[in-house]
């Protein structure tokens, strides 16, 4: 390993480039484009008159926020189950996961993350 540092100084920065565009990569799988059907969550909010409620507030954000998780775990799991058939779609292979930009191994990690997150926050 210390040979190929030596060999190219831009090592690190190469590798930082990498982890950018691992984390870009995956922030686009977990689709925070749907995140906006989550906002439903603020109808109890509105409705009860709740609006500037303090309380409320963060609990309905803490809601959001979870359903967020959620939603994304499933993306996530969606993504993992139907990769082989995404790879051969002419618009689903230009998904993250299905074009090889990340590797279901992290995308399975950040799957089980986001399930357990979203179920213990709830508590």
């Amino acid at each position: 390993m210390f040979d190929v540092v030596a060999a190219n100084p831009h090592f690190y920065l190469m590798l930082g480039v990498l982890f950018v565009a691992a984390v870009v990569a995956l922030a686009k799988s977990l689709r925070p484009h749907q995140w906006i059907k989550n906002t439903l969550v603020c109808g109890g909010l509105i409705f009860s008159r709740s609006l500037f409620h303090l309380p409320s507030i963060l609990l309905t954000l803490q809601a959001f926020l979870l359903f967020c998780f959620a939603a994304s775990s499933v993306y996530l799991l969606n993504d993992l189950n139907d990769l082989e058939e995404d790879r051969r779609h002419p618009k689903k292979k230009l998904r993250p996961l299905a074009a090889g930009l990340i590797s279901p191994t992290l995308v399975a990690a950040t799957m089980c993350l986001l399930a357990v997150g979203s179920v213990v926050g709830s508590f």
